[in-house]
């Protein structure tokens, strides 16, 4: 064993197995918030092992793709190189919960191990009993209990959520919502350079679902529509145009007075609107206060059967980690008071929704497309019967 710092170390390890002889070369090097990950460039290994992965930058897991499986050459190995690791259950914004829960890539294996309650433990020699009383001290940290003794990856809640009473055990579907026929879609739009839509339904009984979601990392609203019906027609393909009613940020109203008349449509909310081929009227209000409250009504309510008056679709995974830890507020440097929400990526989705559940209980929100096309049809029947109109009759 050879190597002091600052020279990293090396470890020979020769022995023999069933081919023959064998020297193990362990290269060992030290990668924190300072290491830079190019550093690793020039050195050739066959593999490499990763300790804590989810506390490595992801750019030194990249950097390692092309670095193994070239001493000794892939001739020699008759394998190509590979990259091991371990780690604790990460956080659901670490990159190898993106890479190995949510959206596993190809050519990557989760070895998923035991929680310590299970009857498979790692440690059985720690007790079950070791694992219950830290889950009992903790019980009012699911999310902790979730992640360090379920040994299942899960949240952080370092920050005080716009959204607190959320809980996944309670208010997210464990299967995808299918959406009820006969009920209006309700659709929230958030603007900016990253738009954001969320489509909803209150069932009769007054629990609002919603089911699914649009989030644009950059683009406009020719980009958000094109998204937007996408979805609606996997998602939602028994429901038409005019099954949608659908409200956006009143922000997006801006440049309507100044372009009236103009050729070019002046609003983020005309050009949506051009774009999905149906009317986008504004939220009811932007202050942010209606908008949580609206939210944390449906979460905080209980149905008379036991079911929440709030669910989640599993497929929205923006507004679920936002639920869990993303949406949260920003404190005052050097007080104790909380000012506006923190922008994230996820927020624009939020802020959609929110949009949406403002019109929960309102009866145009209520009424599908069948019922207004039926109303149209009768009020032009109506007209008709009257005769020619008069424009001078009342004078």
């Amino acid at each position: 064993f050879t190597g002091s710092s600052p020279r990293a170390a090396e470890h020979h390890v020769p022995f023999r197995d069933r081919w023959g002889p064998v020297l193990l070369i362990a290269r060992f090097r030290a990668f924190g918030e300072v290491a830079d990950p190019d550093d690793i460039r020039g050195n050739q290994f066959s593999d490499a092992y990763l300790n804590e992965i989810d506390t490595l930058p992801e750019e030194l897991f990249t950097n390692l793709i092309d670095r193994v499986g070239r001493d000794p050459p892939r001739a020699i190995m008759r394998r190509p190189g590979r990259i091991f690791g371990d780690q604790n259950p990460p956080d659901v914004l670490n990159w190898t919960y993106r890479d190995l829960w949510e959206t596993p890539k190809d050519g990557y294996r989760l070895y998923r191990q035991p929680g310590g309650r299970s009857a498979g433990a790692e440690n059985p020699a720690m007790g079950r009993e070791y694992y219950d009383n830290s889950a009992r001290l903790n019980a009012h940290r699911k999310w902790w209990v979730r992640r360090m003794v379920d040994g299942l990856p899960g949240f952080s809640r370092d920050h005080d959520l716009v959204y607190p009473a959320y809980d996944d055990d309670r208010n997210l579907s464990p299967t995808t919502l299918d959406p009820a026929r006969g009920l209006p879609i309700v659709v929230g739009v958030d603007g900016g350079l990253t738009p954001a839509a969320l489509y909803k339904q209150e069932m009769p009984d007054g629990q609002s679902r919603w089911l699914a979601e649009v989030a644009l990392e950059r683009g406009g609203m020719a980009e958000l529509a094109r998204a937007m019906l996408a979805l609606e027609a996997t998602r939602f393909p028994d429901h038409r145009g005019a099954d949608f009613f659908t409200v956006c940020d009143p922000a997006m109203l801006a440049g309507e007075e100044t372009n009236a008349g103009a050729n070019e449509l002046g609003s983020d909310r005309e050009r949506l609107a051009q774009h999905l081929g149906r009317r986008v009227k504004p939220a009811r209000t932007n202050l942010t206060g209606a908008r949580w409250d609206a939210v944390r009504a449906k979460i905080a309510r209980t149905l008379d059967d036991g079911r929440p008056g709030f669910l989640l679709d599993p497929s929205c995974k923006g507004c679920r980690r936002g639920f869990n830890q993303t949406y949260h507020f920003r404190q005052l440097r050097g007080s104790n008071d909380l000012a506006s929400v923190v922008k994230t990526f996820d927020s624009h989705v939020h802020d959609a929704g929110q949009y949406a559940e403002l019109e929960s209980g309102d009866a145009h929100a209520r009424r599908t497309g069948e019922d207004r096309r039926r109303e149209r049809e009768e009020r032009i029947a109506k007209a008709q019967g009257r005769g020619r109109y008069n424009p001078i009759g009342r004078y």
